[in-house]
C-alpha cells in the first residue's frame, strides 16, 4: 500500500481522462521502482491495476477511501452488543 491522498484522487476522478492518467503514471512508476530490485521484472508484467482511496470509497463507501474499513467496538447505538451477533437476536 502506498500513502496517498484521498481529495487529490477525489478532485481527479471529476476529468476521468487524468484520472486514468495518473493511476497509469502511479503503476510505471511503481513498476520502475521494482525494476531497480527486480531487473527484468517489467517484461513478466502482464497486467496492472491501481485502486485509488476514491475507488475504495466508490466500493465501500469507507471514510476518505479508507481501505481497512471502520474500527470494531462493542457499542452499537450507545448500547453493548455481541460482535459475535451482529444482527442483535442472541
Amino acid at each position: 500500500m502506498l500513502d496517498t491522498d484521498f481529495d487529490h484522487w477525489y478532485y481527479l476522478q471529476g476529468n476521468r481522462a487524468l484520472y486514468k492518467t495518473e493511476k497509469a503514471k502511479l503503476a510505471n512508476n511503481v513498476l520502475h521502482q521494482l525494476e531497480t530490485l527486480y531487473p527484468g521484472i517489467s517484461s513478466l508484467v502482464e497486467i496492472t491495476d491501481v485502486a485509488t482511496p476514491y475507488t475504495f470509497w466508490r466500493y465501500t463507501r469507507n471514510h476518505r477511501g479508507s481501505y481497512i474499513g471502520w474500527l470494531a467496538n462493542h457499542t452499537r447505538n450507545g448500547k453493548n452488543h455481541n460482535p459475535y451477533d451482529p444482527a442483535g437476536i442472541g
